[in-house]
């Protein structure tokens, strides 16, 4: 019972510290924005690199026109779920 608490607590803590609208990085505080935008880029960008390797790229008319769907697609499911 105390380790669900203590991974619970743990938990807890991690959401309310994502949940904050600026994050400090020594000292340089970023808008929670540019970190959605910068995981958005990379989610779509993995999602693109597994698309080309299985080939199905070549059935996409405009890739980059995808990728910028997919970037914008992975960024507000990112905000979405760890909005501030």
């Amino acid at each position: 019972m105390t380790t669900s608490i203590k991974s619970n607590g743990l938990i807890m803590e991690i959401t309310s510290f994502l949940r904050n609208g600026e994050q400090q990085f020594y000292d340089f505080n970023t808008p929670w924005s540019m970190v959605i935008i910068v995981l958005g880029f990379l989610c779509a960008w993995a999602v693109t690199t597994i698309l080309e390797h299985l080939g199905w790229t070549r059935h996409v008319w405009h890739l980059p026109l995808v990728f910028a769907a997919l970037a914008v697609l992975f960024g507000s499911l990112i905000g979405l779920f760890f909005a501030p």
